[in-house]
């Protein structure tokens, strides 16, 4: 990997759905400025989200915020198939209604965990079927089109909170090494200190070369890679809440602010406080692409 950036992934436009079927493809650890519901289709393939990996089984819906890590490991050259929908956060957070809150199901649950339900068939092709109409109407210009794309995104996040607060929520084998999840645990309860490899390694009772190497495989990051991400996620999201850049530095980790600046910039495309002003000004928070 040249670039340690490369693991934030923008979301083209506010409403982004895609049914892809293509060979093994596994992306490194990463995140994105919205909501995403994965709906697994076909194919042998593992799935991590933060410290949780499952091996995955047609039917599978996965529920991802923001601010969870996740990717995709596919364990053999077979057709990956899956339903991907993305959501920015600021059209999502323009849904919010005092009747029901469409983000429940996202946010109900500790970070990485119980973010799997698993669909019966007849769901999952009501599901897509349902998601291809939203694409559709959201792809359209007229106005009448656009009445239909709001309805079928409220039927369709209405769905998603029915398959994970009712009985659909599924808890299968957590197949990550105990070693990596330890790592990711120190390292969440720990990213407004100064970390080091030296203090992981004799927190976790192991060899730190060994743990990096586990890590890695796990993730496709390094553990300095891992800490910076995870530290600059953080900063996008205390930004979005109007929190002052230099305050916002000292919370994330950064002990430098310049270098925050830096890699801020380098990964958001605009610096901590240009991004600050864009959420003052328009009342959500917009992420510039690299």
């Amino acid at each position: 990997m040249n670039d340690i950036y490369e693991n934030f992934d923008p979301i083209p436009t506010d409403i982004f759905i895609q049914h892809k079927t293509a060979v093994a493809y596994t992306p490194l650890y990463h995140f994105h400025e919205g909501y995403e519901i994965f709906l697994f289709l076909d194919g042998n393939v593992n799935y991590y989200i933060e410290q949780n990996c499952y091996h995955l089984q047609r039917g599978n819906m996965l529920i991802i915020r923001p601010d969870e890590f996740h990717r995709a490991i596919c364990l053999s050259t077979e057709v990956y198939e899956r339903l991907v929908i993305n959501i920015k956060t600021p059209y999502f957070n323009l849904l919010k209604s005092p009747i029901v809150n469409l983000q429940q199901c996202f946010h109900d649950h500790p970070k990485g965990c119980n973010n799997i339900a698993l669909l019966h068939e007849h769901e999952i092709q009501d599901f897509m079927m349902l998601a291809h109409k939203l694409q559709s109407s959201y792809n359209a210009s007229n106005v009448t089109q656009s009445f239909l794309a709001y309805s079928y995104l409220v039927e369709l996040l209405s769905k998603t909170n029915c398959f994970y607060l009712g009985q659909s929520r599924q808890n299968p084998e957590n197949l990550m090494p105990a070693l990596v999840a330890e790592t990711m645990r120190y390292i969440e309860d720990h990213l407004s200190e100064p970390i080091s490899h030296t203090d992981i390694a004799e927190n976790l009772f192991h060899n730190s070369t060994y743990i990096n190497r586990k890590f890695k495989e796990a993730t496709g990051l390094t553990i300095k890679q891992y800490i910076i991400h995870k530290r600059l996620s953080l900063a996008q999201q205390l930004l979005a809440d109007s929190v002052s850049p230099q305050i916002v530095c000292q919370q994330s980790g950064f002990i430098d602010y310049s270098n925050f600046c830096r890699s801020f910039t380098r990964h958001f495309g605009c610096p901590p406080t240009k991004y600050k002003v864009l959420s003052d000004k328009t009342g959500v928070t917009e992420t510039l692409q690299a």
